[in-house]
Order: C-alpha cells, then structure tokens, then sequence
C-alpha cells in the first residue's frame, strides 16, 4: 500500500527499526527508530505522533484491541503505556530487573503481560495496574507472549 522512511538518526550506533505493529482497525502502524522513539503513523491521513520517554532501548510495542492505548517495553526495565489519541503517558509498569523484550495485552484489555530477560513474565490489572502475577520457568530466552482469545491461557515460547 506504501512505504514509509523511518528516520534513524546518524548518530545511532543501532539504526534498525526493531518492531512494527498494527493497530486492531488498521488505521495506525507503529514503529520504533532511533532506538527510543515510538512513532504511530496513520495510514489514512499520513499524520505521525511521537511517543518518547524511555532512557534506552524500545524493544517492543503493542496495541491495545479496545481501548486507545499503545503499550511499549525496553532496555530500561519498564512497560510503559500511551494514549494513542494524545500521545500522553497513561503508566509507567516497574518491577524487572532485566530488559523487557515483549508486551502483550489480553483480548478484552483487562491486563498486560510482558517478558524480561531473566527470564520471567510479569502480568499487570489495567483496571488498576497493579502487577497480578510474576511467571517464571523457562530455562532460556522468552521469544514471544500471547493471551487465549477467551483469557483463560497466556502462552510463551522458548
């Protein structure tokens, strides 16, 4: 459909584009360059919002499928949630000690699960954004989270 340059930065010693994702109307495509920047573009008007305050590396990011939120994880230990329609931030979600590579919402958006490279997951309510659940058991690298459609069952891969 169409092709868009991300803007990199010379400065940057990582000037890959580490993620892209798709929001649930297909409307906004978010992506993240000069490392720490999370842009949401719409694909209908062309307009971009930035989204900037992580202190190293976005790794990950995330849509959320029925509220106007955007969940993005990095090098620096936190998930942090935005607004889609402000860019405002909503949460900052602590509590790992290692870079946190993957974010996931649930279905009906009650919750948030994101993975970390010591290898556990953490688990968070959005209605109150307290952590619910700390998971651990894999031996290596956590690749990727997903929740079943009807919540019962989060899955990881290893």
């Amino acid at each position: 459909m169409r092709t868009e340059n991300i803007p990199t930065g010379l400065s940057v010693s990582r000037p890959w584009v580490w993620t892209v994702a798709f929001s649930p109307q297909h409307v906004l495509v978010a992506s993240i360059s000069k490392l720490v920047l999370v842009r949401i573009s719409n694909m209908s008007t062309g307009t971009t919002l930035e989204l900037s305050d992580h202190k190293d590396s976005v790794l990950c990011v995330a849509f959320s499928s029925r509220r106007d939120m955007v969940a993005t994880s990095s090098a620096d230990k936190f998930v942090r949630l935005w607004s889609v329609a402000t860019g405002a931030l909503l949460q900052n979600l602590s509590g790992h000690s290692d870079w946190v590579r993957c974010v996931a919402f649930s279905d009906d958006d009650s919750m948030v699960a994101s993975r970390s490279d010591n290898n556990t997951i953490l688990v968070w309510h959005l209605s109150n954004y307290n952590l619910g659940a700390t998971l651990q058991g894999h031996k290596r690298a956590i690749r990727t989270l997903i929740f079943s459609y009807d919540i019962m069952l989060l899955t990881s891969a290893s």
